[in-house]
């Protein structure tokens, strides 16, 4: 807060020099003399408060104190790039601020409803444009089937996973505590998370894009990872399923696996315990 006070002598509390009689500038009971108050003391551009230099926010051409630049500024959760909140999007889904470029790149909208929705794991027509559950469970049957159900990634390594069949896997888990929220969707990432029924409130099943390669086993790791650190646990409700890719399977390939599957079932399922 700025007064402007008459004296006969001060000391400028920044530059020590002595001066005499005349009208000061002080700053929060700082007596300061011209050319330091020149120098070391600007104006919010919002709330018009006088405030030390290095304590002002540059936006633009508009500088604002600590208390108006967090009213007014947020930063883009994306690019980190400062910007004005009445013209920043936010996103409820991953909890976070975002300009208007990074918000086109990033940020998915539903065709049928417009809520948001989450890009890396949503249905899509075959346009392209994306919908939520609900709106995709009630789209007019005559409308395109045609959509994006799981991402896919090809790895480039093949040390540890010998194979380069794809593959994907499905994990069940149950949360340890109740007081706990699901896995947030910035951290589900390119996989897909559902209910299962038979795990309870606490429980989730995740679905992995479609793997491959020793890349496909350290996404793996990286999730289960994500998975322990959040508070989730395997129990006895729990499963997991093994996709492997068979779309470049001929009849007769299908017809001798199947008979595979029909011979070895019983040892599976006694295995299992059935």
């Amino acid at each position: 807060m700025e007064e402007v006070k008459t004296i006969q002598a001060a000391t400028c509390f920044d530059c020590q020099q002595k001066f005499g009689v005349g009208n000061v500038h002080t700053h929060e009971d700082q007596v300061l003399c011209e050319g330091c108050w020149n120098e070391n003391i600007g104006r919010c551009s919002s709330c018009n408060e006088s405030v030390r230099t290095n304590d002002l926010k540059q936006f633009n051409e508009h500088w604002y104190c600590t208390e108006c630049a967090d009213e007014i500024l947020t930063i883009c959760s994306s690019c980190n790039k400062q910007v004005e909140k009445h013209s920043a999007t936010y996103s409820e889904i991953f909890d976070a601020d975002y300009c208007s470029d990074c918000a086109d790149d990033h940020l998915a909208y539903c065709a049928g409803c417009e809520d948001e929705v989450n890009s890396d794991n949503t249905h899509r027509d075959g346009s392209g444009d994306p919908y939520c559950d609900s709106c995709w469970e009630h789209r007019n049957p005559s409308d395109d089937e045609d959509f994006v159900q799981h991402h896919e990634l090809s790895g480039i390594s093949f040390q540890r996973c010998l194979s380069q069949r794809k593959f994907g896997v499905e994990i069940e888990s149950c949360l340890e505590s109740n007081d706990c929220e699901h896995l947030p969707m910035n951290l589900v990432g390119k996989w897909s998370s559902q209910h299962d029924g038979s795990l309870g409130e606490g429980g989730r099943e995740y679905a992995s894009p479609i793997l491959q390669g020793d890349e496909g086993f350290k996404a793996i790791e990286e999730f289960t990872d994500n998975l322990k650190n959040w508070g989730y646990a395997i129990t006895k409700s729990c499963g997991l399923h093994v996709h492997i890719d068979g779309r470049d399977l001929e009849y007769g390939d299908i017809r001798k696996l199947l008979k595979i599957v029909l011979s070895y079932e019983p040892v599976s399922l006694s295995l299992g315990n059935h």
